[in-house]
């Protein structure tokens, strides 16, 4: 039998596998170790998997078509999920690089962290798209360097419940999936120049941290949704701090601890992504809880959704009557990411090309070849809906009115507060919205250098009032009121 020869490209470096017969991009690209995004975890309905291809293959079917504009399927993008090799072919994905900077003022400091072991240590926030890191001065407290990188996981989906999927159907396992996020973290440390043995504290969404650990968390994803763990202790050498649920981690808990380290009162706490935790502590109480808000604020399943990276639309406003993008780094647009998503839809909304249902007659041009469909309206309203709903959920029988609002993660912290409000994010009365960015990251940072702040973090986890937001009738009722703008 003739093989089929299909040749990787990622970050310059070249690999050949070899097949018995047609195989899929996206099989190809796992086998050869290659990061990539699969928002929907290979179903192919997300049309989020987008890498260059050329060579016999199979020709786009409808799906890819609608999915991929025809000057990009010209030049060869394809889905990786929904084109399979025939014969020899040729893939090339975006490489998925560590990134680390030096902290402000701290360069020279990170020239001599080596030398001096026992002074620094490593916080992980272990998110479902990326992993985030920061290296911290013991004595001081101050974070010296910062590394993040896009978590290998991706290929099984945007979510915790695709990777839940994925492990139950056996496409993959946890110890894989834990190797593969070890190797992450472990480059990362290595990337911020942590001496050998320097502690590290690991937050993350309650299903990132048990397959941090390679605890199985596929009881997470059926009811009763028992997490078969809670952390709250050392484990080889890490400190994992508490989940105070099934889809509130430690990352959201240390995010509270993030916020009470900035104010003495009552506050509401938002950490909005794929998995929107929500927050309110009024009058002493915690209440918690997390809403399926699906990727739409990553920028997946948007027809020209993308992270925010170069070439993103991150922000859009109103000028003489017409919208006016700006776009990370200068130069074309080449899609949109979450906060432009936000931005244009409060945009198209002021300018009566959205109504307040969410109807629009046609696709809206906001740069050229990067237009808003009805599709990517509808998928806004539904994740924003998830949201909003939680947080009127967490904030019944509590004085929340005008008590500040926080905003924590990449997204949330790039958002508009305007936009916010005027899409139904958040709600409208709130006395001020304060992005704090990865409030996670700062309360690993918290309780690396503090054991009394570890001793908090425990108490508020363990004594937050979780809600279960799945088949929640009242939930269901705020989640439809919350689809209008």
């Amino acid at each position: 039998m003739e093989m089929i020869n299909v040749t990787v490209e990622t970050g310059g470096v070249r690999r050949t596998l070899s097949y018995p017969g047609r195989v899929s991009l996206a099989d190809v690209l796992r086998d050869a170790g290659v990061p990539f995004c699969a928002p929907c975890g290979g179903a192919g309905v997300c049309g989020g998997c987008r890498v260059l291809a050329s060579g016999m293959m199979t020709e786009p079917d409808s799906f890819e078509k609608r999915a991929i504009c025809g000057a990009d399927i010209l030049r060869g993008v394809r889905l990786a999920c929904r084109a399979y090799a025939v014969g020899d072919a040729f893939v090339r994905a975006p490489e998925a690089p560590v990134t680390a900077a030096d902290a402000a003022g701290t360069a020279e400091t990170a020239k001599n962290v080596k030398k001096e072991r026992g002074r620094y240590g490593v916080a992980l926030d272990i998110g479902t798209t990326t992993v985030a890191s920061s290296l911290v001065d013991l004595l001081t407290g101050e974070r010296v360097r910062e590394a993040a990188a896009f978590n290998p996981q991706a290929p099984w989906g945007a979510d915790v419940i695709s990777r839940i999927g994925a492990i139950s159907e056996g496409k993959t396992t946890v110890a894989e999936l834990s190797r593969l996020v070890r190797g992450t973290a472990d480059a990362l440390t290595a990337a911020l120049g942590a001496p050998d043995g320097a502690p590290r504290v690991i937050v993350g969404n309650t299903v990132m941290v048990s397959l941090f650990a390679g605890v199985d968390p596929t009881p997470i994803g059926r009811a009763p949704f028992t997490p078969p763990e809670l952390f709250g202790k050392y484990i080889g050498g890490d400190f994992f701090p508490r989940c105070a649920g099934a889809y509130f981690g430690s990352d959201a808990a240390a995010a509270v601890l993030a916020v009470r380290e900035l104010t003495g009162g009552d506050f509401i706490l938002c950490d909005v992504g794929t998995n929107g935790e929500v927050a309110s502590y009024a009058g002493g109480r915690l209440c918690v809880t997390a809403a399926a808000a699906g990727p739409a604020f990553e920028g997946a399943g948007i027809c020209c959704g993308m992270r925010a990276e170069r070439g993103a639309i991150d922000s859009v406003r109103i000028e003489s009557g017409r919208t006016v993008p700006h776009v990370i780094g200068g130069g074309e647009a080449k899609g949109i990411c979450g906060s432009g998503l936000c931005d244009a839809c409060a945009c198209l909304l002021a300018l009566g090309v959205i109504d307040k249902s969410g109807y629009m007659a046609e696709p809206y041009a906001l740069a050229d070849g990067v237009s808003l469909t009805p599709g990517d309206i509808r998928a806004l309203q539904l994740a924003k809906g998830a949201v909003r709903a939680a947080v009127d959920i967490v904030c019944r029988g509590a004085q929340t009115d005008g008590v500040p609002i926080y905003m924590s993660g990449a997204f949330g912290s790039s958002l508009s507060a305007r936009s916010c409000a005027r899409i139904g994010l958040i709600p409208g009365g709130a006395r001020e919205v304060v992005p704090i960015g990865n409030g996670a990251l700062r309360g690993a940072e918290l309780m690396l250098v503090s054991d009394a702040a570890k001793e908090e973090e425990l108490a508020l986890a363990s004594s937050a009032e979780y809600v279960e937001l799945s088949g929640s009738a009242g939930f269901e009722r705020l989640f439809l009121r919350s689809l209008d703008f």
